[in-house]
This record gives C-alpha cells, sequence and structure tokens, in this order.
C-alpha cells in the first residue's frame, strides 16, 4: 500500500529517487528528511519511504514534516503490513520508484545540502555512468578511511568491468555500502539486482553482486553523506542472526562465482570469510562458516587451494582467540 503526497505534479520525469527505509528511528527521522527537503539540486526529485511496521511514532513524524512541506520534491509513503526487514524495504522502494537514477539513505543518517547536486553533476559529465560512489563522515565512533574520499587516490571514472570490479572488491579503498550511491534503476532491474531479503550484512552480497555487473563507475571525491553509529543499530539488535546470514552470503558468493572466477572475486570470499570469522561467537556456526571456504578453494588453482584447505582445518582449531597466529596462518594460506 502507498500514498503519494498529492501537491506535487507527477508528469514530469523524476531524475533521482531517493529511497528511505523507515523502523524505530524517531529520534533520527526528522534530521533524515530535513536533510532531503534541504538538497540543492534543481532537477525533479522524489523521496520514497517506506513504513516497515515499527513501534515507534518514526512515520508519524515523518508524515508531519511531508503534510507541512511545500517545495517541489515528491514525497510517496509505502506501508508494509508486516516487519519485513531492510533488503525487502529497499526492495519495495526500487519497484516503487520513478526516477532515472537511485539513491539509498539510511533513515538514522543525513545529506549535506549539496549530495544530490554533487552526483548528478558527474552524471552530467560522464552520461553513461551507472553508479557513482561518495564519500561520508562518519559520526559516533572513529571513522573509517574507506568512507572518506576526499583526499582518495582512487580515479574520478572507471570503464570496464574487470576494472570496476577490481576497484570495487578491494575492501580497504572502496566502501562496501548500499547508502551513498547513485545508481541507474534500469541497470539494476536489467540484472535483477533487487536486496537479498531474510538476511541482515545484505549490502556485502549486493556489493559483490553489483561488482560483477558495473561496467561503468565514477567516484566523487567529497564527502556528502553524514552515517550516524549508534549501539541499538539493526547489526547489534540482531547479533544473533549474524551467523545464519554470513554463511547464506558467503554461500551465494562462492555459487555466484564460476570455476573460472576472477583472482579478485575469489579473494573478495575468502577475506570476508577470514573476517567474519572472527565475529561469530558459536563455535559450531563458526565452523560451518570456515567450511565454506572448503567450497570455494575448489575454485582454486591446485597449490592455492592446499594452502586455503590447511588453513581451514588449522582455523577449526580452538585458536580464534589468538588473533595474530590465526591471521598469521590466513596470510601464509
Amino acid at each position: 500500500m502507498s500514498r503519494e503526497n498529492p501537491s506535487v505534479e507527477r508528469s514530469v520525469p523524476i531524475d533521482v529517487s531517493i529511497i528511505i527505509p523507515i523502523y524505530n528511528v524517531a529520534p533520527y527521522i526528522a534530521t533524515c528528511l530535513q536533510s532531503v527537503i534541504a538538497q540543492t539540486y534543481c532537477g525533479q526529485l522524489e523521496c520514497i519511504l517506506i513504513d516497515d511496521c515499527g513501534q515507534d511514532d518514526s512515520i508519524s513524524i515523518a508524515q508531519q514534516i511531508i503534510q507541512d512541506y511545500q517545495g517541489t520534491c515528491s514525497f510517496n509513503i509505502i506501508y508494509h503490513e508486516t516487519n519485513r526487514g531492510l533488503s525487502a524495504s529497499r526492495n519495495s522502494g526500487i519497484r516503487a520508484a520513478c526516477g532515472r537514477y537511485l539513491y539509498f539513505l539510511d533513515s538514522d543518517d543525513y545529506l549535506s545540502p549539496d549530495c544530490i547536486a554533487s552526483v548528478m553533476l558527474l552524471v552530467s559529465k560522464y552520461p553513461n555512468v551507472e553508479m557513482v560512489q561518495g564519500g561520508c563522515i562518519v559520526h559516533g565512533t572513529k571513522s573509517n578511511l574507506c568512507f572518506d574520499l576526499q583526499s582518495s587516490f582512487l580515479p574520478e571514472y572507471v570503464e570496464g568491468q574487470s576494472r570496476v570490479e577490481c576497484m570495487m572488491l578491494n575492501r580497504k579503498q572502496f566502501p562496501i555500502t548500499s547508502w551513498n550511491r547513485l545508481i541507474s534503476k534500469d541497470f539494476l532491474v536489467q540484472h535483477n539486482l533487487f536486496f537479498f531479503e531474510g538476511i541482515i550484512h545484505e549490502d556485502e552480497l549486493w556489493h559483490f553482486q553489483l561488482a560483477k555487473h558495473l561496467k561503468s563507475l565514477a567516484i566523487l571525491h567529497q564527502n556528502i553523506y553524514n552515517y550516524v553509529r549508534r549501539t541499538e543499530s539493526i547489526t547489534s539488535v540482531l547479533f544473533s542472526q549474524r551467523a545464519s546470514s554470513l554463511v547464506q552470503i558467503a554461500r551465494q558468493m562462492i555459487q555466484e562465482t564460476s570455476s573460472n572466477g576472477s583472482s579478485i572475486a575469489i579473494e573478495y570470499i575468502r577475506h570476508f570469510i577470514h573476517h567474519y570469522s572472527f565475529d561469530i561467537q558459536d563455535e559450531t556456526q563458526r565452523k560451518s562458516f570456515l567450511e565454506c571456504s572448503l567450497d570455494l578453494s575448489d575454485k582454486m588453482p591446485c597449490f592455492k587451494r592446499f594452502l586455503t584447505r590447511s588453513w581451514v582445518r588449522l582455523a577449526m582449531q580452538n585458536i580464534r582467540k589468538h588473533y595474530l597466529l590465526y591471521t598469521l596462518l590466513y596470510h601464509t594460506a
């Protein structure tokens, strides 16, 4: 079910659809929506809010802001009948969007006033670009360097699937998020790149899938997004679900990687398994997660396969608390 703002004329083509899932963010949603209203972009915008059946008054606050709004941005609220999760909310937004480009914004974050204008400037400069990645400022904790693209050495524009994949799957340089990306709706629909529902850490899988298909990418060397890290975020509240989600993501990435898949994709999955194996406290679940590396090793050359399988056998032992030894074994493999 959806409801639109009837005061805005919808016959004009939409340039950008800003998609905002809403779930229990009452202290943050006003700041988020006001940052959308404050955008300096002169083209046509729509903002799609997805009410995912939270227990607070987030959606009531949003409705009041929209009711009082007199600007040119078109607002559309989609109401889920039951709580379906972040992935399903974003998928609802994708399907309802009328914009040529989509931009995902989390409801506890907010934009700089020139955010949309800045990313669309790169679209004007590179008309065939499929995605624009912006930089962001992290609030509430130590900054993540890969989020800050202001001083990044990444090129402003890259073409070619292999070059784009190589850049995106470098975890130390490129942010792995769904928010703060302007992306062509036609591209997403053409490649069926909807979010995997029923899991957390869904950005990891979606990012990996994007990297397999993108042929053009622009980097905005400007921090236009404000990421508010909070202790009650989804990854904290749903901590018990992380292990099963991580296993599903690893298996899905392996399944989507052919035996002659790129070495950068295989290394990305290998690093994903190593990195998140520290976050799984239950030993049975941790071993199930590590076993994904055995399936991944089937796609490696013989010597690399031997080293990876040797690492997994050692990692299966109770050495996880010995971080240096664990990591040394990983890098040796």
